[in-house]
C-alpha cells in the first residue's frame, strides 16, 4: 500500500470512470515537467534518468509517485494502488498525446543549441544526479546529468579565449591520419564538429570514410566521432537488402543511438532508403512484427566506412567524404605515440569543450556571413549544418590553425572520381571474362578483348556459341572500346602504352571486392591477375545488365565457361 501524502498531492478516486484518471495522470506529469513524447513514444523523466516507452506496471508505479489513488467505500476513503488497467488505458490514449511537449534530441552532456534567431545558447546539465533532466523548449532537447562533464563549462570558457588551442585539442587524436588533401582533412574536422552538434541540428549529411586498402584508420576515425557524439564506438554492418536496412535504421533510432557506424562496405553506396535516411528529420518505418507505421526524430550521426567505397547518383550531395591514402603497402604496421581511441576516451570532456568553443567563436565572428560574401555555394538540404559546422571549418581554415579546406569540395571530387571508379569496374569485368583469375600480360589481355565479339575466335570442342554468352561478349567489347577511348585523351602515345598507364593506376585498387595485382613475369612481360573475394563472386560486382530491361547477368570467365545441353558438357577454349 502506498504511503499517504494526501495533503500535498492530487487525488483520484479509482471507483469512478477511468477517463478522468487518464487525463489527471497526463496533466500532473506535464505540470511537474516529467512527461514528454518523441514521435509516437512517451518519455517519463524520473530522478537520475529517463524511462522510454514505459509498460503498464512502470506507468502505475510512476503515477503513484505523483498522485494519491483512493478507493471510496462505506467506511470512507482508503489509499490504494494505481490500477494496472488505468495505467494501460493511459498508455493507449494516444488521442490526448498531442498536447504533450515533444523531444527531438536527448543529450548526456552539455550542448550548444541553435536558436531561431540564428544565435547559440549553451544548455547546462542538471547539477546533481538526482535532479530531473533539463528540458529546453525551443530546441526540444533533454539533457541528462553526467558526472564526467561537470568541467565542460569552465573548459569551454578557456577555449573560447584561446581558439587556436581549441582547434589543436580537437584535432590531436587524428593528427597522423593520412588524409589525401586539405578538403578531406576539412571533412574529418567537420565530422568531429558534427558529432558534438548533431542533436542540435535538424538535418546533417552522412559521412563516408574510405581508403584504398585495410588498416589505414577508417573505422578508428568513425569511432572517435562516435565517442564525441555520446556513442559507444560500436560498429554494425550495412544490410544489402533495402527492406532490412529500413528496419535496421528504425531500430537504431528507437534505441536512441547518437551515432551509428556502418563498417566494412565495398563498391557503391546508394539507394532510396539511404537518401531518405539523410534528409528526413522525422523517420517513418514499420517495426518488425507490427502493422502500424512508427515515427521518430532522426538526430543520429550516420557514418559509413569501407575500402574504395564510392557514391552514386543522388547520394553524392548527401555525404561529406573523408578519404585517406597512406601510400604504404602495409599501413597497419605504422606506429604512433598514442592510440586515437584511448586518447579520445581520456579527453572527451576537453575535446567536446574545444568543439563547442570553436563553433561559438565562429558564430560570434559571423563566419557564415563572411563565407557567403565569398560566393561559397550553400549545401542544399542542410542549412543549419552549413551555418554551424561548415562555417566553423572554413573559419578555422582562414585563421591558418589547421591545414583544412571546405569539406563540400569532397563532393565535387567524388563526382569526378565516380567515372574512374566505373572504369575500374569495367576493367575488372573484362579481365575476369577473358582470363578469370589466371595471370596474363596487358598485351595478351588486349588481344583477347579485341576478339570478344568474334564467334569464330572461340574454338569450341563441341556445339555452338550460346547466344547469351555472345551478347555478354558484345556488351563487354563495347565497354572495352569506350574504356580505350577514355584513356586516349589528347595523347599521341600508342594504345598499349596508354592502357598500361591506366593499368598501373588501377593496380591494387580494391573495387567491389576485386583487385588487380602483379603476377610473375612471363616472356619479358609483367603479368596481372585478379584477386576476387568470395563475397564479390556472390554479389552483383561480377554482373552486367543485358537487354532493354537491364536484367543483371553474371559474367563467367571464358576459360571455365560451360553449357549443358541434352546432358552433354561443352567447354569453350579461350582464343
Amino acid at each position: 500500500m502506498p504511503a499517504s501524502n494526501s495533503f500535498s498531492r492530487p487525488r483520484f478516486d479509482v471507483t469512478g470512470p477511468y477517463e478522468g484518471g487518464v487525463r489527471k495522470i497526463r496533466n500532473v506529469l506535464m505540470d511537474s515537467g516529467r512527461l514528454y513524447r518523441q514521435g509516437d513514444r512517451l518519455l517519463i523523466l524520473r530522478s537520475g534518468g529517463i524511462i522510454i516507452s514505459p509498460n503498464a506496471d512502470q506507468m502505475a508505479d510512476i503515477s503513484e509517485e505523483i498522485i494519491d489513488f483512493i478507493r471510496t467505500n462505506r467506511y470512507g476513503d482508503a489509499l490504494t494502488r494505481c490500477p494496472r488497467e488505468l495505467a494501460a488505458r493511459f498508455l493507449s490514449a494516444t488521442h490526448i498525446f498531442d498536447e504533450i511537449p515533444e523531444v527531438e534530441s536527448i543529450s548526456r552532456f552539455p550542448r550548444l543549441v541553435l536558436r531561431s534567431s540564428g544565435g547559440l545558447s549553451f544548455l547546462r546539465q542538471p547539477e546533481k544526479a538526482e535532479d530531473v533532466p533539463t528540458y529546453d523548449r525551443e530546441s526540444k532537447t533533454l539533457i541528462e546529468y553526467s558526472p564526467s562533464y561537470t568541467k565542460v563549462p569552465a573548459q569551454m570558457r578557456q577555449f573560447r579565449n584561446n581558439p587556436n588551442q581549441a582547434a589543436n585539442a580537437l584535432w590531436h587524436p587524428i593528427q597522423y591520419f593520412p588524409f589525401v588533401d586539405s578538403a578531406h582533412r576539412g571533412a574529418a574536422l567537420a565530422l568531429l564538429l558534427t558529432a558534438v552538434m548533431r542533436p542540435s541540428l535538424p538535418l546533417s549529411p552522412g559521412f563516408l570514410i574510405s581508403a584504398p586498402n585495410y588498416g589505414v584508420g577508417k573505422t578508428l576515425l568513425a569511432q572517435v566521432a562516435s565517442l564525441l557524439a555520446g556513442g559507444d564506438a560500436e560498429i554494425t554492418t550495412n544490410p544489402e537488402d533495402e527492406g532490412e536496412l529500413d528496419k535496421r535504421i528504425l531500430a537504431l533510432l528507437m534505441a536512441l543511438k547518437p551515432a551509428v557506424i556502418f563498417d566494412n562496405l565495398s563498391g557503391y553506396l546508394q539507394g532510396d532508403i539511404l537518401c531518405a535516411q539523410l534528409t528526413a528529420p522525422i523517420y517513418e518505418g514499420r517495426i518488425l512484427g507490427h502493422s502500424s507505421i512508427s515515427r521518430i526524430s532522426n538526430r543520429t550521426l550516420w557514418m559509413f566506412t569501407g575500402v574504395n567505397v564510392h557514391l552514386r547518383a543522388d547520394t553524392v550531395r548527401r555525404f561529406i567524404i573523408a578519404r585517406m591514402d597512406p601510400q604504404d603497402e602495409a599501413p597497419e604496421r605504422r606506429q604512433f605515440a598514442f592510440h586515437p581511441l584511448e586518447y579520445t576516451r581520456a579527453h572527451l570532456s576537453e575535446m567536446r569543450a574545444a568543439a563547442m568553443a570553436l563553433i561559438w567563436n565562429a558564430t560570434k565572428a559571423n563566419a557564415w556571413e563572411m563565407v557567403q560574401s565569398q560566393e561559397t555555394r550553400p549545401l542544399g538540404s542542410y542549412p543549419d549544418w552549413d551555418a554551424a559546422v561548415r562555417a566553423t571549418v572554413l573559419w578555422v581554415a582562414g585563421q591558418g590553425w589547421l591545414d583544412v579546406a571546405d569539406p563540400v569540395l569532397t563532393q565535387e571530387q567524388e563526382r569526378e572520381m565516380d567515372s574512374e571508379a566505373e572504369q575500374a569496374r569495367i576493367l575488372h569485368l573484362l579481365w575476369y571474362r577473358v582470363a578469370g583469375e589466371q595471370p596474363i600480360t596487358v598485351r595478351e589481355f588486349m588481344e583477347r578483348a579485341r576478339k570478344l565479339p568474334d564467334p569464330f575466335a572461340w574454338e569450341w570442342r563441341q556445339g555452338t556459341v550460346v547466344h547469351r554468352e555472345m551478347e555478354i561478349n558484345r556488351t563487354l567489347f563495347s565497354a572495352y572500346e569506350d574504356l580505350m577511348e577514355a584513356q586516349a585523351g589528347s595523347s599521341n602515345n600508342p594504345r598499349a602504352v596508354r592502357f598500361q598507364w591506366f593499368i598501373n593506376r588501377m593496380e591494387s585498387r580494391i573495387q567491389g571486392g576485386i583487385r588487380a595485382v602483379r603476377g610473375p613475369r612471363r616472356g619479358g612481360g609483367q603479368t596481372i591477375y585478379l584477386e576476387v573475394s568470395e563475397k564479390a563472386k556472390k554479389s552483383e560486382a561480377l554482373s552486367i545488365p543485358l537487354g532493354e530491361e537491364g536484367i543483371l547477368v553474371p559474367v563467367v570467365p571464358i576459360p571455365t565457361l560451360t553449357s549443358r545441353t541434352g546432358g552433354r558438357s561443352y567447354e569453350a577454349v579461350p582464343f
